[in-house]
């Protein structure tokens, strides 16, 4: 009787081993079907007088409909908290293209000299199903 609860037992928490194996194994294919991005970089300067220099790039393992920049968010430090100065979008100058699978270019946002500011970017490609694929970077600099 023992042997045959052993077996039980045993039989259970290897059928239960393989169904979570099998479950990861699946999540893990589905987290891969999305990433459209295969490189990417991002990095913010002081460029003189209060200007700062937004430097990205997005490269993609093929066309997509578009890529670059889908945000950019400007904050200023006042004391312990931060304030909102202004936004780009994706569609204005510099900030992404269309049908290519490789998009880099600095953008300039004029700030205030002696100021520390919190950039939060968000590069983006989305492919001709409409699936997009994201990455945010939040960086800090002092103009």
């Amino acid at each position: 009787m023992r042997n045959k609860i052993k077996a039980f037992i045993s039989m259970s928490l290897a059928t239960l081993l393989l169904l979570t194996m099998l479950i990861v194994s699946a999540s893990a294919t589905e987290a891969r079907a999305s990433d459209l991005i295969l490189n990417r970089s991002c990095k913010v300067t002081a460029a003189g007088s209060g200007k700062i220099a937004v430097t990205f790039s997005v490269t993609t393992s093929g066309i997509v409909s578009r890529l670059g920049a889908q945000s950019m968010k400007f904050y200023s430090q006042n004391g312990s908290s931060w304030t909102f100065e202004d936004s780009y979008g994706q569609y204005e100058s510099g900030m992404s293209t269309s049908n290519n699978y490789t998009f880099d270019n600095t953008v300039y946002y004029q700030g205030t000299s002696g100021v520390k500011y919190k950039v939060v970017v968000t590069l983006f490609a989305t492919n001709s199903s409409g699936t997009t694929d994201t990455r945010a970077y939040t960086l800090y600099v002092t103009v």
